[in-house]
């Protein structure tokens, strides 16, 4: 009977340090993948912090946000999140990709406000993903909502800088698994809110803005001096 008991608080002794020991492992992980964090210096007047698809997209003046140097491995079906980005020509928002061939940012954006930019599938990807450019005006296959479509990497999600004037002090992106897409994307999955919808009444879907989805490198992919011809007006797949 002793030694039953014995070996029953031994198991759960053990039990306790084994689980102890992978917590400890679990928070160094994240603690050498994420630094302790990024603020703000005092941001002028005259920024405006109004965005389109934010309530307020200025960092805020005491607030840490944690910054990412690595993201998770790439495989066919890497996971990460889906969020919604808007995407301009490079002298309003600095895309980190530059502009393919011919140099003319408007061949990918459009104006930046009007329909035609918004029809464009492009995504920008955590820092991690965007590998220093080297997916660049490649494309991307995004699997979510029971539905595929692809797009165009033109941009980095930068998780380790932000919050000054360069990045018109916006935050740092906040996750290293991040998949920021135009809308043209999300509307490509099937996921819609109220202004694509002509009638009278609808129902925005509760995940647009932010869902977990697939995404794959594409062998085949676009060489840059090509991007800008092939397939970037298509509002849904073929």
């Amino acid at each position: 009977m002793h030694k039953s008991r014995n070996l029953l608080y031994f198991t759960i002794f053990f039990t306790l340090i084994f689980t102890l020991l992978v917590l400890i492992f679990i928070i160094a992980q994240t603690s050498a993948n994420a630094s302790s964090g990024l603020g703000p210096d005092a941001i002028p007047s005259s920024v405006d912090c109004q965005d389109s698809n934010l309530t307020k997209c200025c960092c805020k003046s005491g607030h840490l946000y944690p910054q990412f140097a690595c993201s998770p491995p790439v495989s066919n079906f890497t996971k990460g999140i889906l969020t919604l980005g808007t995407f301009k020509p490079l002298s309003n928002n600095r895309s980190r990709c530059g502009a393919p061939a011919p140099d003319d940012h408007s061949v990918l954006y459009g104006d930046g406000d009007g329909d035609e930019g918004k029809k464009k599938k492009l995504v920008s990807l955590s820092t991690g993903w965007f590998e220093k450019g080297r997916r660049c005006f490649k494309q991307v296959e995004i699997k979510g909502n029971g539905k595929t479509t692809v797009a165009l990497v033109v941009d980095e999600c930068d998780t380790q800088n932000g919050c000054d004037e360069e990045s018109a002090y916006q935050p740092p992106c906040p996750l290293p698994n991040i998949v920021s897409a135009s809308k043209a994307v999300w509307t490509a999955l099937g996921v819609l809110t109220c202004d694509d919808d002509d009638g009278s009444s609808c129902s925005s879907d509760p995940r647009f803005g932010w869902m977990d989805i697939t995404w794959s490198d594409i062998i085949d992919d676009v060489h840059e001096d090509q991007a800008a011809s092939l397939h970037l007006s298509a509002a849904s797949d073929a």
